[in-house]
C-alpha cells in the first residue's frame, strides 16, 4: 500500500477553567461545588494527515490551588480500509488527602483497541 504524505497538523491547546459558583458548606468545612475550578489545561493535537487517518491528542490539567494534575493520551490509526486502532490513557497525579481529585486518584487506565468494519 503506498502512502501519501501532505504534511501534518499541530494544534496547540490552552484553557482555563473558572467556576464562579460559591462553596457549600458542610460539617465546618467548605466544598468547591466542582474540581475544575482555577485549573489550567494545556494540550496538543498532531494529525499526520494522511490516508490512515493518524492523530495523536495530549494534554494535562492542573489545578492552581493544590497542584494536583490529569493526564491524558489518545491516538488512532486506520489500518487498511476495515480496522482502526486506538490508544487511549488517563492518568491523575500529585494528589493530596483534601484536593478536589483526590476521590479519583486510583481510577487511572490505559487502554488499547482495534475495531473491525464490515
Amino acid at each position: 500500500m503506498q502512502t501519501r504524505f501532505t504534511g501534518w497538523d499541530i494544534g496547540l491547546l490552552a484553557e482555563y477553567h473558572y467556576d464562579g459558583r460559591d462553596t457549600i458548606e458542610f460539617g465546618g468545612q467548605s466544598f468547591n461545588t466542582t474540581p475544575l475550578n482555577h485549573d489550567l489545561f494545556g494540550g496538543i493535537r498532531w494529525a499526520l494527515n494522511d490516508v490512515q487517518n493518524s492523530q495523536f491528542l495530549g494534554g494535562a490539567i492542573t489545578d492552581t490551588d493544590s497542584s494536583e494534575t490529569a493526564f491524558f493520551v489518545e491516538a488512532s490509526r486506520r489500518i487498511g480500509s476495515r480496522l482502526l486502532a486506538e490508544f487511549e490513557a488517563r492518568s491523575v497525579n500529585f494528589t493530596t488527602p483534601d484536593g478536589p481529585l483526590h476521590f479519583v486518584r486510583d481510577d487511572s487506565y490505559v487502554q488499547f483497541s482495534v475495531t473491525y468494519f464490515y
